[in-house]
């Protein structure tokens, strides 16, 4: 690894990735940086441009998992955070926040709306960009619109019926811009309930799922759960505990023993056993008569 700066940005070259992602596996990227503000974010799109090189954006790398192989693009880390009421039930977030800083401020503001997605790891951008969700309630829910920014520099706003948002999914997943700020419209609601139901999930997610990282080496839910074409949807889960997942493992890449759904590095994992033990078990699944996909971002064929 090497590293050198650019006008106003440290860029690091040849640099190991598997520390930057909760799963703590993957090879290693070309270019790296990290972006705290906009002019560094344009600084970094200026040195991506001259190179001609791809870009990849990072949040807190709480859903991804990276193959073993050397990729040749330019990661950009994003830490650009901030949260600002505009109004009495308008919020602007910047897509770097954490998703807990994010529903801390919601409770202390007395916002209502996404108390279902206390206890989820990760950042505002990455909760928009794959419409992150649990107990029924996701991200798109409470958007108003999502500022842009595309490689050239050009700043994008869209309202949310432009985003496409369905399960598991938004319009980013396409585009590759980075996503800047989300403006967020939620109703009023009182401290003392917000307060109540965000610690009651929270309880339930400590009793019924892996801790978060960094004490477990876990990328989340790695499976999407099955949508039937009626739009319900079949729990992946329990598919996964019917057919003995947690028995399962490849290497130190293993199924946790709280949800089958969560897979995990028990010790020096690297991505060649999870995609292998991601397969096996998506066949044993296929077995029972279901396709699963993973929810997991697999950076491998991307490139």
């Amino acid at each position: 690894m090497y590293k050198f700066d650019y006008k106003n940005i440290e860029i690091k070259g040849n640099i190991p990735i598997a520390s930057l992602s909760s799963l703590k596996v993957g090879g290693k990227a070309l270019f790296f940086t990290e972006v705290f503000n906009l002019e560094q974010l344009k600084t970094a799109f200026s040195f991506a441009r001259e190179r001609a090189l791809r870009t990849f954006f990072l949040g807190d790398g709480t859903n991804i998992l990276f193959s073993d192989r050397f990729f040749p693009f330019f990661l950009i880390k994003n830490s650009i955070k901030g949260i600002k009421k505009l109004s009495e039930e308008k919020v602007e977030v910047f897509s770097g926040t954490s998703l807990g800083e994010f529903l801390d401020f919601l409770e202390k503001e007395e916002l209502k709306g996404y108390e279902e997605l206390s206890g989820i790891p990760g950042s505002v951008g990455g909760a928009v960009y794959g419409n992150a969700g649990a107990f029924g309630r996701e991200t798109k829910d409470y958007i108003e619109k999502v500022i842009s920014i595309t490689k050239e520099g050009e700043i994008i706003e869209r309202e949310k019926s432009e985003l496409r948002f369905a399960y598991r999914w938004s319009l980013y997943k396409e585009k590759k811009e980075f996503i800047y700020k989300i403006i967020f419209k939620l109703p009023k609601g009182e401290k003392s309930e917000i307060s109540k139901k965000r610690k009651e999930i929270i309880e339930y997610r400590k009793k019924r799922l892996p801790e978060n990282p960094p004490k477990v080496k876990s990328a989340g839910s790695f499976f999407k759960n099955i949508l039937l074409p009626d739009g319900k949807k079949i729990a992946v889960g329990a598919i996964l505990e019917k057919i003995g997942a947690k028995n399962i493992r490849v290497g130190d890449a293993a199924v946790s023993q709280k949800h089958a759904n969560f897979l995990i590095n028990t010790g020096k994992a690297n991505a060649s056993d999870f995609i292998k033990l991601s397969s096996l078990l998506k066949q044993k699944v296929k077995e029972e008569g279901y396709e699963i996909e993973e929810e997991v971002i697999i950076v491998d064929n991307l490139f």
